[in-house]
């Protein structure tokens, strides 16, 4: 790798510097901590209001602090667990610190602050207590923290995979070209990086890690003159993003030219599609949309009253979780972690089920409570309990159905399941059942996958005919287990007069 020095790039495009000048850039890197948080950028009305604020939010991180933290659980006299905190003392004034509003090549980017800490500096596992003092802060300013956004997945569960994706895409990046030649010949290699920050994004839904990797990539095969083929996209031409359903839904209400309201929205706040548009549309750097543009061929055009409200939708939000606390952020991820997973379950429920019972009996597999929640008699979602027993409540917007939509599909699948004896029963009135023989009658029933009411069936089809059918009490005998079931094993018989 070439040698890439830390404080140097900070030091290339800050804003606002403290405790930091060039002075440091003979400093041993190895006796340095690093440790940067970005900001979303709709809470600031400009470039200046965005270094002034931040400026304030240093000023305010360098005093010295208590910090109280979790730190696991004790046994109360009654058997029960209690929570366990420490209180730990935090002082970073010593910290050199960087506000960055543009990247390294001078491009508009989420503002964002560097802090470099010596290498002995106490600052929590995993720099928890200083995850914390900072989260406080930006609660008590407004401010929303990138890494404080309520996500739909554990970030502990992907933690190892995003430091791998991290170092990959550092090293496309900052890697020489001998160097990255280098590594693009271990073929096998570079495509299991890149399955790992496809899996990733399919995971966290982070489109701008994922389009930021692929474009320093795809530029870098660019000057070099070099191919490189995944997923059948030659990578120095394009390549693949993948859309969930929700990203299909933003596209289609931001590229159609139908007006925009906020029920369209609602739920949609968090999509960084959605947000990415406003930016498109205020003539500002849109990472994702130019790479939808660029790889995917779809067509965007700037709208200023769309932009205007998604934009009102996304902060009303924003301004909301801004405010919360970090041990409120962690509760809150915890719980929608779970419904996340929940409503997964859910919906694979739905798509079979053919009652509520049924729907019920599905669910009851995999949780131990579930049951509908009303309040004044209203219908609102159901109830359940996580790992710990803690009863939790679903509500429909956190399973993105309706209750007429849930009763709607349990319908449509039980007329469903009913549809092949009605086909079947239809198909038998048009045999010639005096010439036809047994056999071949329960050939036809078959042909017509029926595996409902099978003895009805047969009786009617042979009850004008000189035919008598004895059948077996064994249900089971008469379905095929597979398409080419052979019709011996299907015990009717003729009998003898």
């Amino acid at each position: 790798m070439g040698k890439f020095n830390i404080v140097t790039h900070i030091l290339d495009h800050a804003a606002y510097l403290h405790n930091l000048d060039e002075s440091y850039i003979h400093t041993d890197t190895r006796e340095l901590l690093h440790f940067n948080i970005s900001f979303h950028d709709f809470l600031f009305n400009s470039e200046h209001h965005e270094v002034e604020r931040l400026k304030t939010f240093i000023h305010k991180a360098i005093q010295p602090t208590i910090i109280e933290e979790k730190n696991g659980f004790y046994k109360r006299v009654d058997g029960t667990l209690k929570q366990k905190y420490t209180k730990r003392a935090l002082d970073i004034s010593d910290a050199s610190i960087a506000i960055h509003i543009v990247d390294d090549k001078g491009q508009k980017t989420y503002p964002h602050i560097h802090f470099l800490f010596n290498v002995k500096k106490k600052l929590g596992n995993a720099y928890s207590t200083l995850k914390i003092h900072l989260s406080n802060i930006a609660s008590t300013m407004g401010l929303m923290i990138n890494m404080n956004k309520i996500t739909s997945y554990n970030p502990k569960s992907v933690l190892n995979l995003q430091r791998g994706c991290k170092r990959f895409s550092w090293m496309i990046k900052k890697a020489t070209a001998r160097q990255l030649h280098k590594m693009l010949d271990k073929q096998d290699y570079v495509t299991r990086r890149l399955d790992g920050l496809y899996n990733l994004t399919e995971t966290t839904r982070n489109l701008s890690f994922l389009v930021k990797t692929m474009n320093h990539l795809k530029k870098r095969l660019n000057h070099m003159h070099r191919s490189f083929i995944y997923q059948e996209h030659d990578l120095k031409e394009s390549y693949p993003i993948p859309l969930s359903q929700e990203d299909h839904k933003v596209i289609e209400l931001v590229t159609t030219p139908q007006k925009l309201f906020k029920k369209h929205l609602r739920g949609l706040e968090d999509n960084l599609i959605l947000q990415d548009y406003v930016r498109y549309s205020e003539d500002k750097k849109a990472y994702i949309i130019d790479a939808l543009r660029n790889n995917k061929g779809i067509v965007f055009y700037k709208n200023h009253q769309k932009a205007s409200t998604i934009k009102e939708m996304v902060l009303g939000k924003l301004e909301n979780d801004a405010t919360k606390d970090y041990a409120t952020i962690q509760e809150e991820r915890t719980q929608v972690t779970f419904k996340s997973l929940f409503r997964n379950v859910f919906h694979k429920a739905l798509t079979t089920s053919k009652s509520e019972v049924e729907l019920r009996e599905y669910m009851l597999q995999h949780y131990n409570l579930f049951s509908k929640k009303k309040i004044n008699g209203k219908w609102i979602g159901y109830t359940t309990e996580d790992a710990n027993e803690k009863k939790i409540v679903v509500k429909f917007d956190d399973l993105h159905v309706t209750s007429s939509q849930i009763l709607y599909k349990l319908s449509q699948n039980s007329k469903a399941q009913e549809k092949p004896l009605v086909e079947a029963k239809n198909h038998i009135e048009v045999i010639d059942v005096k010439e036809a023989k047994p056999r071949e009658i329960t050939q036809e029933i078959f042909a017509n996958r029926t595996t409902k009411n099978i003895f009805e069936l047969l009786r009617e089809a042979v009850a004008d005919s000189q035919l008598e059918t004895k059948v077996e009490a064994n249900h089971d005998a008469l379905i095929p287990t597979t398409n080419n079931a052979s019709p011996r094993s299907r015990n009717i018989k003729r009998s003898r007069g």
